[in-house]
């Protein structure tokens, strides 16, 4: 956290020019010691006339320090502007608001410019600067209620009104609020502002209701509430090339708002509270900004029933929680061309909103990269990783009938250490298409379909310890895509027990070399489609197929299944095991391409065993071409089987 001196420093408050009063039509001046026209600020001011006829400046011609409340009021400013400070610069006259005070200034008139003023109170006050009316300058004023006891100013260091301007200034306080804008189109800039008491709930930037105000290149920090709030329906509102810190509450909070803009600010919070929350608002845009949390349980950047947000170009951290997190009902929000990373946590939580876009983005979390609890939300052409062991780079989860529809196309997911994607819980109809998913080369699948339905992987490059791995799962589509075991015992596709129905036809797929390119585990039902698919050699088993279970179609169609003659082993084509419904092996090409002896081993092209009836195997072509130099190879073998009818075949 920046301290406020080194803010003031890069701020460029500290050597700040004073602000240039205006040409004055009527010069005054005020010395505390006599000899100018005034000895105190209210008697001066009470020489301004009641219409002005041209600029009114009060220049005060020392550094002492004043116990007045200065109140302008009923002045017709007449398109000219009441001047109180000192222009010359050599001077620092001090306010200090009496007891009783409600300000150091109040300003109930227009026009007004307040500069190279300092404001201290030893007294208990409302504000350091009220004004309640526009087009009031305040320029180099420093204000300081940072003593004690805690409650000298206790409603705002400064408030001000619409088409009013605010610039090197600095604002401290501890109990009441830094900065309130209540009207529009006011701006704020190379200034701060900091509560500095840890138990303040006060907000240190308060926009309320308010619209088009611009805030920039200023530095805002609270060690105990909100740094900067938008809410009651501010609007058009933009803060940019700002620093924001917090210490236990939100960095920035939008409530109730919409179409406010940050851009390229620097956001830190260290405690349990969020980086930036918008809160029930639409069509926000946050870009070009850095958003960190170091410790603590919020979110860097959290979206709360806020819908149609844009964030772009921007670094979201956080080191101990979830960087990223759209919950509450929140729909149709943007983040593109965007760094979000967590070290300990998921860097995207999606859970309760729908309808988001993640849109070339680098997102790397700790236990997961992306998860994803709800609807319709898409990812395109962006990378995603992470890295705690077992963790999922992109997780897709229906705890209650949600992470359904969710589309994924061009990215990038890798888990070096855990799952590639990780689709469970019942989540379904998702579509991941045009993308690499790599994981552990020895421990994970890259893509692991656990009791999910109806998911699609296509055109997609897959590799794991094995590929892909579908457990409990109905209704899985692969088509187009490459598919890699690199585990030694690994498959391509390995479909465990108690799956429903499997689609998978013109992919490329390379086993283990003790593995299979597709392994049909035991039990499954429904209809399985292996059609049009390419298996490479490398595995022992091209494509296995245990018992399934009473009234599964299994059809085995158009593939072609390359084996590799080896002396270490038997090798086969197509391993048929205890298959009680029968299956449909038709078109294929089984082959050899490699020369070899396979020595005491043997290379079959189908092999079945324990087959009871229903076993259609015709017009395939199962052929060694001499490649097999000594050793066994048997184009088709079965044993203790029955009710097989096998022709048409090329063997």
């Amino acid at each position: 956290t920046l301290c406020l001196a080194t803010a003031l420093a890069l701020l460029g408050l500290a050597s700040a020019p004073p602000a240039q009063a205006l040409t004055c039509n009527t010069y005054e001046t005020v010395k505390q010691a006599g000899g100018e026209t005034c000895t105190g600020i209210m008697q001066c001011v009470g020489r301004i006339p009641a219409t002005l006829s041209g600029n009114w400046c009060i220049d005060i011609l020392d550094s002492a320090t004043y116990s007045e409340e200065v109140f302008i009021t009923t002045r017709d400013a007449n398109n000219f502007r009441i001047v109180i400070g000192t222009d010359t610069g050599g001077f620092r006259p001090v306010v200090n608001p009496p007891s009783q005070s409600t300000a150091a200034f109040q300003i109930a008139n227009a026009s007004v410019t307040i500069q190279n003023i300092t404001i201290i109170t030893t007294n208990t006050v409302q504000y350091g600067i009220w004004a309640s009316s526009p087009n009031v300058t305040i320029s180099s004023v420093n204000i300081d209620a940072g003593g004690n006891p805690d409650i000298l100013i206790w409603n705002a260091g400064v408030s001000i009104s619409s088409n009013s301007s605010i610039s090197y200034s600095s604002i401290t306080v501890r109990l009441a609020g830094g900065l309130q804008l209540t009207g529009d189109q006011s701006n704020v800039s190379y200034s701060t502002a900091a509560n500095n008491a840890s138990g303040s709930s006060r907000v240190t930037l308060h926009l309320n209701g308010v619209s088009s105000n611009t805030i920039t290149q200023s530095y805002f920090s609270n060690l105990g509430g909100v740094s900067v709030r938008l809410n009651a329906n501010a609007d058009y509102n933009t803060i940019s090339q700002s620093t924001i810190t917090s210490t236990s509450g939100n960095g920035v909070q939008l409530n109730s708002r919409s179409s406010n803009t940050i851009t390229r600010c620097y956001i830190s919070v260290t405690g349990a509270a969020h980086g930036i929350q918008f809160a029930g608002g639409s069509y926000n845009t946050l870009e070009q900004s850095t958003i960190t949390i170091d410790t603590g349980g919020g979110y860097s950047l959290n979206f709360f029933s806020s819908s149609w947000n844009t964030v772009t170009r921007s670094y979201i951290f956080n080191r101990a929680g979830t960087a990223l997190r759209a919950e509450g009902g929140s729909i149709n929000n943007t983040v593109s061309q965007s760094t979000v990373a967590s070290t300990n946590q998921a860097a995207v939580s999606l859970t309760g909103s729908s309808r988001s876009d993640f849109i070339q983005d680098y997102i790397s979390g700790g236990v997961d990269g992306v998860v994803s609890q709800t609807d319709n939300n898409s990812l395109s052409q962006s990378t995603i990783t992470c890295s705690v062991a077992g963790c999922a780079a992109l997780h897709l989860n229906s705890p209650g009938a949600a992470g359904d529809n969710n589309s994924v196309s061009q990215c990038f997911i890798k888990a070096p250490n855990g799952y590639g994607l990780l689709i469970s819980g019942g989540a379904k109809d998702n579509t991941i298409s045009q993308s690499t998913i790599t994981s552990n080369t020895r421990l994970y699948p890259a893509v692991f379909f656990n009791r999910a339905s109806t998911n699609t992987i296509a055109d997609s490059y897959i590799q794991g310890s094995s590929a892909v791995v579908i457990s409990g799962s109905t209704g899985t589509i692969i088509n187009s895509s490459v598919l890699v075991a690199t585990n030694t015992l690994g498959s391509a596709v390995w479909m465990t027990t108690t799956s429903v129905n499997l689609f998978m036809s013109s992919n490329t797929i390379t086993g283990g070399p003790q593995g299979a390119g597709i392994y049909l585990d035991q039990n499954n039902t429904g209809s399985i489609s292996l059609s049009t698919n390419t298996i490479m050699p490398s595995s022992r088993y091209g494509i296995y197929v245990a018992t399934q279970t009473a009234g599964a179609q299994v059809w085995i169609t158009s593939n072609t299944i390359i084996s590799t003659a080896t002396a270490a082993g038997n090798v086969y084509g197509i391993y048929l095991n205890g298959l009680a419904s029968g299956a449909t092996i038709h078109n294929n090409n089984l082959v050899v391409r490699n020369q070899a002896n396979t020595g005491a081993n043997t290379i079959y092209g189908l092999y079945g065993q324990t087959l009871q009836g229903g076993l259609n195997i015709h017009h395939n072509r199962i052929n060694n071409p001499d490649m097999i130099t000594g050793g066994k190879y048997v184009s088709a073998y079965f044993a203790d089987s029955s009710s097989i009818t096998f022709k048409f075949n090329d063997v």
